[in-house]
């Protein structure tokens, strides 16, 4: 009699999880994108570019919007002056890009970085081959100065040496043309 009961026991308990399998179990669809809350479309997204009338490339606007004041400016450095000496110069300075300048009629190209932090303009000129190639930069000056400067008025920088600890500056007069 008690194996009887054992396996009406275990009948009933198959039958009771056999109800709750089939109350709980439903179909599910499967996870893709917009599918996330109820009676939401999904937006075909594969063939983004065909509203353009470009094919979604970016177009070619020629020269870039060169915000950099430099641009296309030329300066001659005229003096410089160094540890109490005064040495006259006659150096043209042609900024061809926004990061790219040239010294004359030499065609090397070197290059420049100009930017402002907190309202302070800083310059950095790589191979200044007026004053000996060096790696030079001033700082601590107004930014507007290259645009508020007319043609054949001067600026005054202080170009420091970057590549050495002894901070050599050259104080260095150019004239806009």
């Amino acid at each position: 009699m008690k194996i009887l009961q054992n396996i009406f026991k275990l009948i009933v308990i198959g039958c009771v999880l056999l109800v709750l399998l089939m109350l709980c179990s439903c179909k599910k669809e499967a996870i893709t994108p917009g599918n996330y809350q109820p009676n939401i479309t999904v937006v075909d997204t594969t063939h983004w570019q065909d509203q353009y009338g470009n094919g979604g490339t970016l177009p070619n606007w020629g020269t870039p919007n060169n915000t950099n004041p430099l641009y296309g400016t030329n300066w001659v450095l005229i003096d410089v002056n160094y540890n109490y000496a005064h040495v006259t110069k006659s150096d043209t300075v042609h900024f061809i890009s926004n990061t790219r300048y040239t010294v004359g009629s030499d065609t090397t190209k070197f290059s420049y970085a100009l930017y402002s932090t907190m309202g302070n303009g800083t310059i950095d000129l790589h191979n200044f081959n007026p004053i000996n190639g060096l790696y030079l930069s001033a700082n601590n000056f107004n930014p507007s100065t290259f645009t508020t400067t007319p043609v054949g008025g001067t600026i005054l920088l202080n170009l420091k040496d970057n590549l050495t600890s002894t901070n050599n500056l050259y104080t260095s007069t150019f004239k806009k043309i």
